[in-house]
């Protein structure tokens, strides 16, 4: 079943909600075969009703039995026109409950009018005249008026062919009035016939599947119509097409037969997730497929509505997940570990408690505490250098540097030398290793490059010449 994803008309409401035209219990029977078995719809003023099903569903046979073609042996069918007292169409009637019916003139006199499924138009004639005899009907010229042609029957006949006339412009029929009805085209003597159905001024129409044997590009101007008929002209359809897509465009309701029986009535949407429609046409395998992708949608939507509640009630809208972002970077935390290994190794070798919370640049206040006995001076302690402590000769501050460099290195030899332990060595290894970057921090000094450069201020850093000096003295 091909579905559309064309605009749905919106359902009848208020006024346009009273019924027109109603059918309750309908069972037609021919010998033994059933072709309709109890079927009832109702039809609204100004409302599109579309009737659908499989071939031999029995579309037709309700179209015959409410327009007095057939009588069916159960049920009841009221036309109830605007305006005027409901009209029973067929009923039990007389003293002994038989069944009656209108005939099909009747039917058409009261305000009910049709196409047919198979084209029905006088070949032989023009296309104007075709549409006239049904604009006739509704005149009232006797045969004695029209054999001798009196005023009043003329004046009738120009109504009717100016009628006709207009009948077929709404129709986009114009100017093919004096065309034999036989040579049209497929489509344009579709279009006759419903301007024919449209001559006799009906409050309901029956469509019985219009667009058959019809182009796409025919079917949709046939969409139009059916949808201007509706609106401008305000006539309720029963439309009867096996076109899903011109119905799903047109209809305001959906009625669904299957071997004669009703399954499904509803909006074009419900009844296009029907389960027992989906069946009829396509099978219980498609069905159950349809059946099984329903039920996990509806166990997938509970997954999301925590966040559409919490959403509605904080006014804002969820998060996605690609939204979220951890609460500390991932490259913050081993940054942070680093920072303080190099206060405990000189730490081992003095026997002194590891400095805490101290930054990267704070790393070189460890080099002399192996020289102090462990003591490690703080920045703040250190006064502030003056252009006076740093002039002097390259040479004088790399011979002092390197003393110190050397200095260093024996007091960590005696320490370990004293202490005997594996912890002195490895302490002596490093002091060592500290001693050898001092000379080469001394030796790029001494090339004129800033040791300090990229520290930032307020380090430890910054006051580095001016340790040098106590700890020469200390040493």
């Amino acid at each position: 079943m091909s579905t559309s994803t064309a605009t749905v008309p919106e359902a009848r409401t208020g006024d346009q909600a009273r019924p027109i035209l109603r059918a309750e219990g309908v069972t037609l029977r021919f010998g033994g075969l059933t072709s309709l078995d109890h079927v009832g719809l109702t039809l609204h003023q100004r409302e599109i009703l579309a009737v659908i099903g499989p071939n031999g569903a029995g579309k037709t046979s309700l179209f015959n039995s409410l327009t007095g073609v057939y009588l069916p042996q159960e049920g009841a069918i009221e036309f109830l026109p605007e305006g005027g007292a409901p009209v029973p169409l067929v009923h039990n009637s007389g003293l002994l409950n038989r069944r009656a019916s209108r005939k099909p003139h009747l039917v058409n006199r009261v305000g009910i009018s049709r196409t047919f499924q198979n084209i029905r138009l006088f070949n032989a004639l023009t296309v104007l005249e075709n549409v006239q005899i049904a604009a006739e009907t509704r005149s009232s010229s006797g045969p004695i008026g029209v054999m001798l042609g009196l005023p009043r029957n003329r004046r009738n006949e120009r109504a009717a062919r100016q009628h006709s006339r207009e009948m077929l412009e709404f129709v986009e029929l114009h100017g093919k009035e004096s065309d034999i009805a036989g040579s049209l085209s497929y489509g344009d003597q579709r279009r006759l016939e419903i301007a024919r159905a449209l001559a006799s001024d009906p409050q309901v129409l029956l469509l019985d599947e219009p667009a058959a044997g019809t182009n796409p590009s025919e079917k949709l101007g046939l969409a139009q119509l059916i949808t201007r008929i509706n609106t401008e002209l305000g006539i309720s359809i029963l439309l009867i097409e096996h076109d899903m897509r011109l119905v799903m465009s047109v209809a305001h309701r959906i009625t669904v037969l299957n071997f004669g029986k009703v399954i499904a009535s509803g909006s074009p949407s419900q009844v296009q997730q029907n389960p027992a429609v989906i069946e009829a046409y396509l099978g219980s395998e498609a069905a159950e497929e349809a059946a099984a992708a329903a039920e996990a949608d509806t166990e997938a939507a509970p997954d999301v509505q925590p966040d559409a509640e919490l959403a509605a009630a904080t006014g804002t809208e969820p998060a996605a997940e690609a939204d979220v972002k951890p609460a500390v970077e991932p490259d913050a935390v081993p940054d942070a570990v680093p920072d303080v290994q190099p206060d405990a190794e000189p730490a081992a070798a003095t026997g002194t408690e590891p400095a805490t919370g101290t930054e990267p640049d704070a790393e070189p206040d460890a080099e002399p505490a192996a020289a102090t006995g462990g003591q490690v001076i703080e920045a703040d302690a250190v006064e502030p250098m003056t252009d006076a402590d740093e002039e002097g000769p390259a040479e004088e501050e790399s011979s002092e540097e390197s003393s110190e460099a050397s200095s260093e290195g024996q007091a960590a030899e005696e320490q370990a030398a004293e202490s005997g332990t594996e912890e002195s060595s490895a302490a002596a290894s490093e002091a060592e290793e500290q001693a050898s970057s001092a000379t080469e921090t001394a030796e790029a000094e001494a090339a004129g490059t800033d040791p300090g450069a990229g520290s930032e201020p307020g380090s430890g850093s910054q006051a580095s010449p001016a340790r040098d000096t106590n700890e020469e003295g200390s040493a």
